[in-house]
């Protein structure tokens, strides 16, 4: 057995026969547990050739997957566990690196892992003479690789994203992934991310997140600007955030628990994105592992990449204003049509209006006279109620002027709705009110609460392209189960309406239901959608002081819930004025309509509860009457559309000749500009022809009290 002098001689000789490599020359990665780095470590400063090789070792927290695909180096040093990783990396890099590697082993013989390695080290064995002679023999095998190429100058990749169609504005998530993909290759990052600035809440939302590795794209992540003050205000001072160590750095440590940490972020290397002068986002590098210093070439890179994010956006923006300004097109085309449609349903609802006067009043009268058991005559009523139930809704399609609002009873308005949308929906959808018995009336505009509502159904059909059911539900909330309701002010005294509109249809995805009610947005085909129809009923049920929720997936339907403040102690109004008491009276009254028919017809009506009718076809007429017997009327009652002298005209001049005078007004058109001018002016109300004999007897009695009330005062 030889000597410990004869060993050592004999290792020196072997050692001198070991070829030299230029300084430096060999990259040599470890990446074992603290034993064995120790020990190569240690050995490595011992070796004879130690000048030859350039020593990186992997740190705590850094990803072994990440780094092995990053860094290319010419000898590895690795322990069992580093090679179950490799052996989960891509084929062909899995060879190279088991070819180069040395395994450093706790165990006396090489494990089944360790077989693919260049050679096995036994730690117990290991010394300076065999690691040097095993990286010699790795050398010796295996040309050098190049040296790991440098960041691109900037005008290369620069010029290579110029050749790049980055956006149309259409998508901003594929625009932006060739970016973030460039520039994890450029600065060898482990993510690359583009985040966005949103607002109520101020919050950072991720647009793109690229996972260098595993070569995956996400979106979606959100931080609260709350969380982070001190980042968000560096954002706004700083052109480029270039952090060495993201976790202990001030500007970035608030983001270490919940971010930085948990994806093994060392270093941040962050550009500002500007629009129009403000931080509208981010261009995050992220580098995986420990800390890193950035270089110029590096900072300078990461802010062209900012700004190249910055026309992705302004694309986008660009892509939205003529969105917007398509969409507005297209409503006010929608506008002009609706316009002239409102003009031609008005004048057929003057004229319709005055025929159910003539109808309904004579059936009144007959009623009065013979009594309301003839089944005839009550289904001539019925049938005039009808008719002025479709010619109001048809007017409050076309309606412009704004309504007063007033107690609505939404079981009412749904039950009628239900059965108007039929047509509309066909007859593939089934319509199920499951309506609450008891009243539910809310305080607002009925024609805006109907159109929000048939938005809503007209949404239900065209995702019921085969069929389907469409519900209309009602309850009432007290206060305590309102409370349950996040959104609703807790004052708990309150009950409200929870009116729920469900469909059978194909449902939303959650990026879809996220987005539903954003202006604009729509996923109908082009022409078929202008994005606004969610969009109004939302901003309805805001006007109405109420909350609208929305519950969606993929095949289950889609159920809106519509929470609105109900009154209490209201009186509803009786749904059929012809039941309300008639109340007969005395008086003289001055009577204008151009139309013999509804002229005679109300005259009748007047003359049957006990007034005294002069009747006039036109206001010139009527007003040289009132010149030569000034006293002779109580009251007035002027149609406001009429050839010649216009209603209006007839109110303004009558209002010079008798200023004591009360006038009430009636029309077969909805009120406009002009009718709500004489209404400001001293005329007491306006009838909505056809009006019912009791609704006539109401006004012209409360008129005649305030006459009376006047001239005794």
């Amino acid at each position: 057995m030889p000597s410990s002098i004869e060993t050592r001689t004999a290792s020196g000789r072997v050692a001198a026969a070991i070829p030299p490599a230029q300084p430096g020359s060999q990259r040599v990665l470890v990446a074992a547990g603290e034993a064995a780095t120790r020990a190569a470590q240690r050995w490595l400063a011992e070796c004879r050739h130690r000048d030859s090789y350039e020593l990186e070792v992997l740190r705590p927290g850094e990803d072994v997957q990440l780094v092995l695909l990053q860094r290319t180096c010419d000898i590895y040093l690795l322990d069992e566990w580093a090679l179950g990783v490799v052996a989960g990396l891509p084929p062909e890099q899995r060879r190279r690196i088991e070819r180069r590697s040395v395994c450093l082993t706790a165990l006396e013989a090489a494990g089944p892992a360790a077989l693919v390695c260049n050679s096995t080290l036994p730690l117990s064995r290991l010394n300076a003479f065999v690691l040097d002679h095993a990286l010699w023999q790795v050398a010796r095998q295996f040309p050098q690789v190049s040296a790991p190429a440098p960041v691109r100058p900037d005008y290369d990749v620069l010029l290579e994203l110029a050749r790049t169609k980055l956006s149309s504005g259409a998508d901003v998530d594929a625009a932006l992934r060739p970016l973030t993909e460039a520039a994890g290759v450029a600065l060898g990052v482990g993510r690359v991310s583009v985040w966005v600035i949103r607002d109520a809440p101020k919050r950072l939302v991720c647009v793109d997140m690229y996972d260098c590795a595993g070569g995956t794209h996400q979106s979606g992540l959100e931080v609260p600007a709350a969380l982070v003050p001190a980042y968000c205000m560096a954002l706004h001072h700083h052109r480029i955030l270039s952090i060495e160590d993201a976790v202990a750095d001030e500007r970035s440590q608030e983001l270490a628990d919940f971010y930085l940490r948990p994806a093994g972020i060392g270093a941040l290397l962050d550009a500002p994105i500007y629009l129009d002068g403000q931080v509208v986002g981010l261009f995050c590098h992220a580098h995986l592992g420990g800390t890193r210093r950035w270089s110029d070439e590096e900072q300078r890179l990461a802010a062209s990449f900012a700004d190249y994010a910055q026309m992705v956006l302004l694309a986008k923006q660009r892509h939205d204003a003529e969105a917007a300004l398509d969409a507005a097109r297209e409503e006010l085309s929608q506008a002009h049509k609706l316009e002239s449609l409102g003009r031609l349903t008005g004048g057929i609802a003057h004229d319709f209006n005055n025929i159910l006067t003539v109808l309904s009043g004579n059936a009144e009268i007959l009623a009065e006279r013979m009594g309301a058991g003839d089944r005839h005559l009550n289904g001539i009523r019925d049938a005039c109620a009808r008719a002025e139930a479709l010619v109001h809704k048809l007017m409050s399609f076309t309606r412009k002027a704004p309504r007063q609002p007033a107690w609505v009873e939404m079981g009412g308005l749904i039950d009628g709705l239900c059965g108007m949308l039929v047509p509309t929906l066909g007859q593939a959808v089934m319509i199920l009110p499951r309506l609450e018995k008891a009243p539910l009336v809310v305080f607002g505009d009925r024609d805006e609460l109907q159109h929000a509502l048939i938005n809503l159904a007209v949404n239900a059909r065209d995702a019921m392209p085969r069929g389907g059911s469409l519900t209309f539900a009602t309850r009432r909330l007290a206060a305590a189960e309102a409370a349950a309701v996040r959104p609703l002010p807790l004052d708990g005294t309150r009950s409200w309406l929870e009116l729920t509109v469900g469909d059978t249809g194909s449902g939303m995805t959650p990026d879809v239901l996220r987005r539903a009610m954003e202006p604009f947005f729509t996923t109908k085909d082009p022409g078929k959608g202008t994005g606004l129809g969610l969009t109004n009923v939302y901003a309805c049920v805001r006007k109405h002081l109420g909350h609208i929720a929305c519950e969606s997936a993929p095949g289950e339907g889609t159920r809106f819930r519509i929470y609105l403040p109900l009154g209490e102690g209201v009186e509803v109004p009786a749904a059929d004025p012809r039941s309300a008491a008639a109340p007969h009276g005395a008086g003289r009254i001055l009577l204008v309509d151009d139309d013999p028919d509804v002229r005679g017809t109300v005259g009748e009506m007047l003359g049957f509860l006990g007034y005294t009718v002069t009747a006039f076809a036109e206001g010139g007429a009527a007003l040289d009457r009132l010149r030569a017997q000034p006293d002779a009327f109580d009251l007035a009652l002027l149609d406001m559309v009429m050839p010649g002298m216009s209603g209006p005209a007839c109110f303004s001049a009558l209002r010079l000749l008798a200023p004591g005078l009360p006038c009430l007004l009636m029309s077969g058109c909805a009120a406009d500009t002009a009718v709500r001018a004489c209404l400001d002016d001293g005329a007491l109300a306006l009838l909505d022809k056809p009006f019912a004999l009791s609704t006539c007897a109401q006004a012209v009695e409360k008129a005649l009290a305030q006459r009376r009330a006047m001239l005794v005062g």
